[in-house]
């Protein structure tokens, strides 16, 4: 890949479909990071329990290494 800031490359992602750019999550850890973050960016809860409620506070602390 050419030497280009991250910045640069996050702008070109824009126009690469979704689809695409979760396939190039193998290519190297920039693809890989941008990937996740399209595979992780919603969260649907079916139920909300009271282990549900722990898991998302879990979530919220950015200490957390689940």
């Amino acid at each position: 890949m050419p030497e280009l800031p991250p910045e640069i490359w996050i702008y070109i992602t824009r126009f690469i479909p979704d689809g695409t750019l979760r396939k190039l999550l193998a290519v190297n850890v920039f693809f890989y990071n941008i990937a996740m973050d399209l595979r992780y960016r919603t969260l649907e809860l079916q139920k909300l329990s009271s282990q549900t409620m722990r898991l998302l506070s879990r979530f919220a602390d950015p200490q957390s290494r689940l």
